[in-house]
């Protein structure tokens, strides 16, 4: 809270700024008050850069942005708790030791399973959103476990399902709150599992 400021109200304290119970002002969740403040009192509260805190733990990545940040797992390790990343309880994995974690159904491969779980994850949030970044990796990973499946004839059932995670993640690029306006946007994905960058069309 800024202690030299009361009797807060929507235009007192400046933007990005909550009321306390006490009449403060303190800056609303991912902003902080900068060093400069004072010099600068039309804009008290400054993006906090996670990332810079290590807030998402090991073998893993993170992409601040405006007001939050965003988790992901490193090239070759996999989240545990798949698409949705949970503070504190979330850990990655190495590739190898996640899908030895899993217990697949009858006939399916650890690696199908996987991908029918990030499928499921997409389709069970339809309103997930995720920076490019943290969409390149999830690429990324899936592309690495079809890798090392065993090649079947036809493998149409593989083809499938990665088309619709492929689909389910370019949905992820977009707000829904802005698919109201049918605007197409063009977003880079760059990805070392292809060795280029991968063009969405939204």
């Amino acid at each position: 809270m800024f202690s030299d400021y009361r009797n807060c109200t929507s235009v007192s304290c400046g933007p990005l700024v909550d009321c306390t119970s006490d009449e403060g002002c303190a800056c609303i969740p991912g902003y902080e008050v900068s060093a400069n403040s004072l010099q600068n009192p039309e804009s008290l509260c400054h993006d906090v850069d996670e990332c810079a805190q290590n807030s998402c733990g090991a073998n893993t990545d993170c992409d601040n942005t405006v007001g939050s940040f965003y988790c992901f797992c490193k090239e070759g390790y996999i989240s545990s708790t798949g698409l949705i990343w949970e503070s504190g309880n979330t850990v990655c994995q190495s590739t190898e030791e996640f899908l030895a974690s899993l217990t697949p159904p009858e006939g399916q491969s650890p690696e199908m399973f996987f991908l029918n779980l990030i499928n499921k994850d997409l389709e069970d949030n339809p309103d997930l959103v995720m920076p490019e970044k943290t969409v390149a990796a999830v690429l990324s990973t899936i592309l690495s476990v079809v890798g090392i499946m065993e090649a079947k004839d036809g493998d149409s059932e593989t083809a499938n399902i990665v088309l619709k995670i492929l689909e389910g993640l370019v949905s992820t690029l977009v707000d829904p709150k802005f698919q109201e306006n049918n605007t197409v946007t063009q977003k880079t994905v760059n990805t070392t599992a292809v060795g280029r960058s991968q063009w969405m069309s939204i």
